[in-house]
């Protein structure tokens, strides 16, 4: 099922697979206020320019960075949590955050495995103190002090499992410790945990410093109202077939009728319902030729069958055979492969599912 609000793209795929597969169909659901929504939507995704600003100070001041800090640094940042410490919606946030970044402030990752950093917040003689004083943990912070640099100025990464083998602990013993000496202030812990990063391409700026392009800002803006405007177009369309306008706004030039959406299908029974119309009618004259007959189709896909039956047959030999016009051929080719009684070759041949050759032959 594909809710008219979200992305084309996320239709595609079930779309493409509806028009392969004739018992299986995608369902898109229309509401009768998705436009006004969809409005709604533009404008929370799409903030002014005085918004994204304030919205950047609000993320600097969750993630406890001053005027003029935080340079080429990254900061593990939970969309969520900071959403519902501001309450604001993720749609804005995220919006906000694209445009900073096409900007160059700030650059928001996706969630990855983060490993564990540690940074000592003693000095080397307090620390040697603790080490004296508590003669559990001195082989521990050696192995530590040993292994990696740095842990007194500033975060560093480190390998539980790398600790686990030079000290000769288990991977959770060396996560007690951890834990242990963080609870006694002896270092800053933070643990491995899977969450975005949010890296800051230069200092925090004053509020009136930051400059966002217009022209980006532009757009962007032109980008997203044209991407709401094609799934309102989509989701109102009767005319054209529904495969053939996806494959047009992914780039193809002349898609052909998948046969087989909603759209195709009405205008087959609309042609079905003509066709018998006009054969019944009060002093129609039934031509002799059965290819030409406006109600002729039954005949043809009898015929069709009939000649399947004894093999399989590429679609040329078979409109030779069958003195029948290739358009009239495809359209009885489709309709059979939609009720799931031929099957097309990698060849291009046609073929019954129980015919000569069927599937299980077929190489």
């Amino acid at each position: 099922m594909r809710c008219a609000t979200r992305s084309k793209a996320t239709t595609r795929r079930p779309a493409a697979r509806a028009a392969t597969d004739s018992r299986a169909y995608a369902l898109l659901l229309v509401a009768a206020d998705d436009s006004d929504r969809i409005a709604r939507r533009f404008e929370q995704e799409f903030p002014p320019l005085e918004k994204i600003k304030e919205i950047y100070e609000r993320i600097c001041s969750y993630l406890q960075i001053g005027i003029g800090d935080g340079g080429e640094a990254s900061f593990l940042f939970n969309l969520h949590d900071f959403c519902a410490r501001e309450r604001l919606y993720s749609g804005t946030v995220t919006g906000a955050l694209k445009l900073l970044q096409q900007n160059g402030y700030m650059t928001l990752t996706d969630a990855q495995e983060n490993p564990a950093r540690v940074m000592f917040c003693v000095s080397r003689d307090e620390l040697y103190k603790l080490r004296v004083q508590r003669d559990e943990l001195d082989h521990f912070i050696r192995t530590l002090l040993r292994l990696y640099n740095g842990v007194f100025t500033e975060f560093r990464p480190i390998d539980e499992g790398e600790l686990a083998t030079w000290s000769g602990y288990t991977v959770e013993r060396v996560r007690e410790l951890l834990k242990t000496l963080w609870q006694l202030r002896v270092i800053r812990y933070i643990p491995s945990n899977r969450s975005p990063i949010l890296f800051l391409n230069e200092e925090r700026l004053p509020r009136a410093d930051l400059y966002i392009a217009p022209e980006t800002y532009k757009r962007r803006q032109e980008l997203m109202r044209e991407r709401f405007e094609q799934m309102i177009a989509y989701a109102a369309n009767e005319q054209e077939c529904r495969s053939a306008v996806l494959e047009r706004y992914f780039g193809e030039e002349n898609p052909a009728p998948c046969g087989v959406c909603d759209i195709c299908l009405a205008r087959k029974r609309a042609a079905k319902a003509a066709a018998r119309e006009a054969g019944t009618a009060p002093g129609t004259a039934h031509p002799g030729a059965a290819g030409d007959a406006p109600g002729s189709e039954s005949a043809l896909r009898e015929k069709l069958l009939a000649r399947l039956a004894r093999s399989p047959a590429d679609p040329h030999r078979l409109a030779a055979e069958l003195a029948c016009p290739p358009e009239r051929l495809a359209e009885a080719v489709r309709e059979l492969l939609g009720e799931g009684a031929v099957r097309t070759f990698a060849d291009g041949r046609i073929a019954l599912f129980s015919g000569p050759d069927g599937p299980d032959k077929a190489k």
